[in-house]
């Protein structure tokens, strides 16, 4: 299916991406390595990298688990400010 002259799979796949790399900020900035924060999910490490890179979806439980990890609001990880304005929507 088309939309704004993009297939509804490419938006799926730059929003994994968008979140993997968030995620990915999120751990360096901590200092996690991803062996570590695997661990801390109960992931094996593959899949973390996975979705770091996009190429596996984040689910609803694992989000919930990273922020609780990190102490960071579900939206951090869609690019929303402080205000709750998204920046990932403009694709």
């Amino acid at each position: 299916m088309m939309q704004n002259g993009k297939r509804e799979g490419d938006q799926t796949c730059s929003i994994d991406r968008y979140v993997g790399s968030r995620l990915r900020a999120l751990r360096t900035s901590r200092r996690h390595s991803i062996l570590r924060l695997a661990k801390l999910m109960g992931l094996p490490p593959f899949d973390l990298a996975r979705i770091e890179s996009g190429t596996r979806r984040l689910s609803i439980p694992e989000l919930w688990t990273l922020t609780r990890i990190y102490d960071v609001e579900p939206r951090y990880f869609f690019g929303a400010d402080r205000r709750g304005e998204h920046k990932l929507w403009n694709y």
